[in-house]
């Protein structure tokens, strides 16, 4: 048998119009094992990033859960537990009641998924400003406590004396 006379033409020659993937090509066993593999890689990085953004999801409703108690606590013991009688640590204590209020609201709307985009940027402020908050009702607290004791002491070397001076007179 003699070769056929269209052997020696190049396939694009007869079919011009037709690109390479428009001809039925049997697939190769090679082809089939880099589809494979492919589609495992694409299946197997779409789980990690599901999961991996899961996880973070689930850090970042813990973090924000916990925060949420430890500020309520520590602001109910600062504010109400030890009360300052200056207008400036009732200032702060008004404020952060407050703030404690807010923080709770955007706490809740962030937990139960019902809060905007900005409403979880503002949660980060509004823990800033708490956070602030509370360090000036420490402070504060921490200054007229240090001043009661400075009195109290001044007070308690001042009454020995006194009695000391009493005592002749009444002999």
């Amino acid at each position: 048998m003699s070769p056929s006379p269209l052997s020696c033409v190049p396939w694009h020659a007869l079919f011009p119009s037709r690109s390479f993937s428009d001809l039925d090509v049997p697939a190769s066993d090679w082809m089939i094992a880099v589809a494979v593999v492919v589609v495992v890689v694409v299946v197997v990085v779409v789980v990690v990033v599901v999961v991996v953004v899961v996880v973070v999801v689930v850090v970042v409703v813990v973090v924000v859960v916990v925060v949420v108690v430890v500020v309520v606590v520590v602001v109910v013991v600062f504010t109400v537990g030890t009360p300052s009688n200056t207008n400036y640590a009732n200032w702060i204590q008004r404020c952060g009641q407050a703030w404690t209020v807010g923080l709770l609201a955007s706490g809740f709307e962030v937990l139960t998924g019902t809060a905007r985009k900005e409403h979880c940027g503002l949660l980060f402020l509004v823990a800033a400003v708490e956070l602030f908050i509370i360090v000036c009702v420490v402070f504060d607290n921490a200054q007229t406590a240090s001043a009661s004791a400075h009195e109290q002491g001044v007070a308690s070397k001042e009454k020995p004396k006194e009695k000391e001076k009493e005592k002749p007179k009444s002999q």
